[in-house]
């Protein structure tokens, strides 16, 4: 079997047993980059056994590769794995993934946050356990794409990836790591792969809705972290101005009608209607109520303090200034209800000006009509002259 080994060389394996004895199994391997036997890998190439599997009899046929380690299995029945660097049985290689974006550590929208890659490192394990000499990090960018391929350092324990272009973000980190002893893997233990980057304070950002009470002109904030057992560690106060909205300092007009209980045919009713400013600043020129009375509703009286009303158009006007959050007085209108006013009418009332620029605002007053049994009682008045009999309707 030909493979691409850890390190980058392209290597040779080649299983070796004596028949019909079975006896001396053996793989060499042979290094194309190098043009000659496998460094490290048994005896000037040539690997027994290995002599922990079967007692070294493992009579292979030949071998699978998963990146990480070769796997034989030969007539003597038994599947077992070796490094194909260092052949040491079991092959005690694992890969680590790890996907880094620095610029998820940062909500402003700015750039220039990220000033470079850092160091691929172990965490929680115990470096003599680890084979610096034949672990590495491999780099790809989003598409898949290797980067590049770095070695460890035995002394530091890390691998370098400042080299990296921060253009190139995200990035996925495969940490392949040969093992001399598998013993900080644990239950209790399991073992990390720290990505650094360098670049300004990581940011945690926040979005708030101010209120529309225009009394507010600044918002204040300040945050505090907690770690375990340590204690809190507050950051400084920022204060931002809050500017007028576009609805601060000017007024709002609002309408409300209503009347008490039913209406009743061929009587009379009342209306209230009232006007409120309910914006953040005082009302200024003319106010104008127009009242609209449904089908068999008949105005009689329109009056309100401070009001200048007229009947025929149901109209009121007044052009004193309304403080914020105050009502002027109400209005009363009167109306008198035909015998043949529908069982259920709407009254409609408007107003504009004030200095509201959204205007006009509008409310209604579903009424109900109550029956009157005298309202629609009618009878013929009829006397006999000349011949002739003459009738007369009268209620």
């Amino acid at each position: 079997m030909t493979i691409n080994a850890p390190g980058g060389h392209l290597k040779s394996y080649f299983p070796f047993w004596v028949s019909p004895t079975f006896t001396n199994s053996t793989t060499y391997c042979w290094d194309w980059t190098t043009g000659a036997p496998c460094a490290s890998f048994g005896t000037n190439g040539v690997l027994a056994g290995p002599p922990n599997v079967n007692g070294g009899n493992t009579l292979p046929y030949g071998y699978a590769f998963d990146g990480q380690c070769l796997y034989g299995l030969g007539h003597s029945s038994f599947l077992y794995s070796f490094d194909p660097t260092s052949g040491a049985a079991p092959c005690a290689r694992t890969t680590a993934i790890t996907q880094l974006d620095p610029s998820a550590f940062y909500c402003d929208g700015k750039t220039g946050h990220v000033h470079s890659y850092g160091t691929v490192s172990l965490g929680k394990i115990d470096p003599s356990t680890v084979n610096f000499n034949q672990s590495s990090a491999t780099v790809e960018d989003s598409s898949g794409t290797v980067v590049g391929t770095f070695p460890f350092n035995p002394s530091t324990g890390t691998a370098d990836i400042s080299s990296v272009p921060v253009t190139v973000s995200p990035i996925t980190v495969l940490t392949h790591i040969a093992l001399n002893s598998t013993s900080s893997f644990t239950p209790t233990n399991q073992p990390q792969v720290i990505v650094t980057f360098a670049g300004d304070a990581p940011q945690v950002c926040f979005s708030t809705t101010v209120s529309t009470n225009c009394s507010i002109t600044s918002v204040a904030d300040q945050a505090s972290l907690t770690l375990d057992s340590e204690a809190p560690i507050t950051s400084n106060t920022a204060t931002l101005a809050v500017a007028p909205g576009t609805t601060c300092g000017h007024p709002s007009l609002t309408i409300a009608k209503s009347h008490s209980g039913n209406f009743t045919r061929g009587k009379q009713g009342s209306y209230t209607i009232t006007v409120s400013n309910t914006g953040t600043g005082p009302t200024s020129g003319t106010v104008t109520i127009q009242d609209n009375l449904p089908a068999g509703l008949t105005a009689t009286s329109i009056t309100g303090t401070g009001w200048s009303c007229t009947l025929s158009t149901l109209t009121c006007t007044r052009n004193d200034a309304r403080a914020a959050e105050s009502s002027y007085q109400p209005i009363t209108l009167t109306a008198k209800v035909s015998c043949h006013t529908s069982r259920q009418v709407i009254n409609t009332a408007t107003v504009t000006g004030g200095g509201d620029t959204t205007t006009p605002h509008t409310t209604t007053d579903p009424t109900t009509i109550n029956h009157n049994k005298h309202c629609h009682h009618r009878h013929r008045h009829c006397h006999y002259e000349h011949h002739h009999w003459h009738c007369h309707p009268h209620e």
